[in-house]
């Protein structure tokens, strides 16, 4: 399983074909964008060939800072109910995995909220056991 993230600095829109590039050359599962700088405008323009992209809820108050692109062949699916109204992360699970991808910006001038910085985080769901030796 390959999950990347890449932080865009400045927006995602004038970056695309770099993302074209790494997506086809590393083939990720899983592509987090941060600092998308993506508004509901301009959701058209990010597809990206062999992936569904999921853009955080935060679009809703005017801009998205993160959005994924996933390769619908992991089975990923979106858990929204885990992710909080307006905020910048992204919940992604299959059966044994759940994946967060998380933007917090620098500062937090509009409400006094402690969010640890993390940009991807993977943890499984459940135990999964070692392969046997042959």
């Amino acid at each position: 399983m390959r999950i990347i993230s890449w932080n865009c600095a400045k927006g995602m829109l004038h970056k695309m074909d770099e993302i074209r590039m790494l997506a086809e050359k590393l083939m990720p599962d899983v592509f987090f964008i941060n600092e998308a700088e993506l508004t509901s405008e301009k959701v058209d323009k990010i597809n990206l060939l062999g992936y569904a992209s999921e853009v955080s809820d935060s679009i809703s108050l005017g801009k998205a800072r993160i959005i994924a692109y996933v390769n619908p062949m992991t089975g990923f699916k979106r858990k929204p109910h885990l992710e909080g109204k307006h905020e910048n992360i992204i919940v992604l699970e299959t059966k044994d995995i759940r994946v967060i991808g998380l933007y917090r910006g620098f500062k937090n001038t509009e409400r006094l909220v402690l969010i640890p910085l993390v940009i991807c985080s993977i943890c499984l769901k459940r135990a999964v056991k070692p392969p046997r030796n042959s």
